[in-house]
């Protein structure tokens, strides 16, 4: 039975034991296969769980290669920059 004053933290309330196991005011159903039920949903949970920290992983990384080429970007149009100077000079050397 669940205590009225027991307030979870919103974290908690998002984990997915909390949602199997929470306290409720319902009698729960004996049956043989809850063990079984409730391991298959846990193995469901860990699997979306380990898909979301994958993806999370590879927005991380090519975040980082993003800003990695964007870096690369800046140095390659400051030596051109340089490089158009150099010529100018030249040019007017010419001149």
């Amino acid at each position: 039975m669940a205590t009225p004053d027991f307030q979870p933290s919103e974290r908690t309330k998002k984990d997915w034991r909390y949602v199997l196991t929470r306290p409720t005011d319902q009698p729960r159903a004996i049956h043989s296969d809850e063990d079984h039920v409730y391991n298959e949903l846990a193995a469901i949970f860990d699997s979306i769980f380990d898909d979301e920290k994958a993806l999370r992983d590879t927005v991380t990384r090519l975040r980082m290669e993003r800003n990695d080429a964007a870096a690369q970007a800046a140095i390659k149009q400051g030596q051109i920059n340089e490089l158009i100077a150099e010529r100018d000079e030249l040019s007017h050397t010419l001149v």
